[in-house]
């Protein structure tokens, strides 16, 4: 998998969660519970926009209907049978998130 580079550590606070855009695609890229997360930008429920949600704990909110979904696996309690994709990230030696992406 390529590793792609999404977001400065400066541009994601603890507790925050940011939209980037590769490759045409929006990925939620998330500072929560001391580590970061990626996941699809998209809400399967009506396409909200995830990176412009809340995180609280491992839960990623998404702005538009409030459904929920863990920033670990992708799975929302309000629809299990449509998990969201999750992505491995690294952080390098610049500070920079970067996105393994298949």
């Amino acid at each position: 998998m390529p590793s792609i580079p999404a977001i400065s550590v400066e541009d994601l606070p603890p507790g925050t969660v940011k939209e980037v855009l590769i490759s045409g695609r929006t990925y939620a890229v998330c500072n929560t519970q001391g580590a970061y997360y990626a996941v699809s930008g998209d809400c399967p429920h009506r396409n909200g926009p995830l990176g412009h949600g809340a995180v609280h704990g491992y839960q990623l909110v998404c702005p538009w209907h409030l459904w929920e979904f863990d920033v670990r696996t992708g799975v929302s309690e309000f629809a299990p049978d449509c998990p969201i994709a999750t992505y491995p990230v690294t952080v390098d030696t610049a500070g920079i998130v970067h996105i393994e992406l298949p």
